[in-house]
């Protein structure tokens, strides 16, 4: 593991560069391979893992949900004033919330999905929605994988996946950037965790910056005449 500052210092040399234009244009490379890489399977990496507690009122069934929310963990879990367990409540995707909603013969349990509202009581965003209001009060641990960043290099143990992936963007530094990109794609994709889960399945696209990062390296690929 290395963090982006060391990356950068280590490719800055590898690449025969000190201009301090080209430090930046390699920081922000290490820091777009990065989201790259942490965004692969909806970011579920134990290491993107967080917990945020939630209160909930008998008045409100929609709560807003932290701004860097990737995807969901698992359940959530009621916890009394001491900590201890008192019930999960699943955490299911907008298509199985509304089919259980319409099903008058589902059992009465309790159950959420999240949704994205411009017009949210506490702002536009990331809304966790219960199928009813609560009965009681309580406090509620909600389990989630958060948004990388491009300073979260240092999560990443296979560094020379990180470097693979920038020297495929500096072809003018790199002769060999076709084959660095044929290197990342297949370290990359042995990267990925898959933790279990008890969650409905609830797909994400790319997010912009990863769409926009793919579309850098296959046009060097493309480049390179390959």
């Amino acid at each position: 593991m290395a963090s982006n500052a060391e990356i950068t210092k280590e490719l800055m040399a590898e690449f025969g560069q000190s201009s301090p234009l080209v430090a930046q244009r390699v920081e922000r490379a290490v820091g777009e391979v990065t989201i790259d890489i942490l965004s692969q399977n909806d970011c579920r990496f134990e290491r993107l893992a967080k917990v945020s507690t939630i209160s909930l009122l008998t008045t409100s069934k929609a709560y807003k949900i932290p701004g860097d929310f990737a995807t969901i963990k698992g359940p959530m879990i009621q916890v009394d004033s001491s900590g201890d367990f008192i019930r999960e409540i699943e955490v299911i995707s907008q298509q199985e919330y509304y089919r259980r909603m319409a099903d008058a013969d589902y059992p009465g349990l309790w159950y959420a999905m999240i949704e994205t509202k411009m017009d949210g009581a506490s702002g536009p965003g990331d809304y966790l929605t219960l199928n009813d209001e609560p009965d009681a009060t309580g406090t509620y641990k909600f389990f989630y994988y958060r948004k990388p960043q491009v300073t979260d290099t240092d999560l990443i143990i296979n560094t020379r996946a990180v470097k693979e992936g920038v020297r495929a963007m500096f072809p003018e530094y790199n002769p060999d950037a076709g084959q660095s990109l044929v290197i990342y794609e297949r370290m990359k994709s042995g990267i990925r965790e898959s933790p279990a889960t008890r969650v409905t399945q609830m797909a994400l696209m790319p997010s912009k910056a990863t769409q926009r990062l793919n579309r850098k390296m296959h046009r060097y690929f493309r480049s390179e005449g390959h």
